[in-house]
Order: structure tokens, then sequence, then C-alpha cells
């Protein structure tokens, strides 16, 4: 069961965005995190300090079998209404 209310948490402690998430793959060093320039999206967001520490929770909680969770709830409730 996904736990609604620590995901909201997480997303609201989190910086707002945009995000980006780059990096060599492979070799190197990647990044991830909200920007600080909305106008620069080459631009990562804080890496250290409570921002950072807020984002890296939240990304930590969004693995895929949250997002994939997510989904189903919604396809489960918009079946229960007739939609797609």
């Amino acid at each position: 069961m996904i736990d609604h209310g620590h995901l909201r948490r997480l997303a609201e402690a989190a910086t707002p965005g945009p995000w980006v998430a780059g990096g060599a793959s492979g070799h190197g060093s990647a990044y991830f995190g909200a920007v600080y320039d909305p106008d620069d999206l080459e631009s990562p967001g804080p890496a250290l300090g409570e921002a950072g520490e807020a984002d890296a929770a939240f990304i930590g909680a969004t693995g895929p079998d949250v997002v994939l969770g997510l989904l189903d709830e919604i396809a489960a409730l918009r079946r229960g209404q007739g939609k797609r």
C-alpha cells in the first residue's frame, strides 16, 4: 500500500522544479534535482544542505514501484468511473 500522506509531505518539502537529470552514461558523475534558474535547464539545483536533503528524500521515495502503484490506483479509479 502506498502511503499517500508520506509522499505528499516529501513532495511539498522538495524544491518545486523544474527538475533535470543528466550526466555521462557509465562514466563520470550524474546529477539530478531541481534547477536554480528555470530558464537554464542545464543548471542543477541544490546538492547539499536542507533543500538537497529534502530533494534526495523525495527522489528516494519515488521509485518505479511507487510510480507504478500510483498509476495502478489511477487506472482502477478510472475503471470505476467508466474512464480509460
